[in-house]
């Protein structure tokens, strides 16, 4: 979501954008979101072309974005929050949790 904010005249314009993952305000021009690390772009492996994070497919080729466990290897969501062979398999990795969220607005 962009914000625009209004500004006195002569002012620099400082639109932010919000961070889809834990709803942090960052600049426009932000690679990452600067609470949580979420990248806002990604490339894609088969095209190599960035897209957008928030959408859940390549914008040029149309693959699938994905997100794997670094503990079991399965392939989630990208907005998933938790590894989806959590209730299957026992996996229990958890990919961002509110205490780390709390954590980072308190560094702030």
């Amino acid at each position: 979501m962009v914000k625009m904010v209004k500004m006195a005249k002569g002012a620099r314009c400082a639109a932010t954008k919000e961070c889809p993952y834990c709803s942090g305000e960052n600049p426009m021009v932000a690679k990452e979101c600067q609470l949580c690390g979420f990248q806002f772009f990604r490339f894609c492996a088969k095209c190599g072309k960035p897209s957008s994070s928030s959408e859940h497919k390549c914008t040029f080729c149309g693959e699938d974005f994905k997100k794997f466990c670094p503990k079991c290897g399965f392939a989630n969501e990208m907005i998933a929050r938790t590894c989806g062979r959590e209730e299957a398999e026992g996996c229990d990795y958890v990919f961002w949790n509110g205490e780390e969220l709390e954590h980072h607005r308190d560094l702030k």
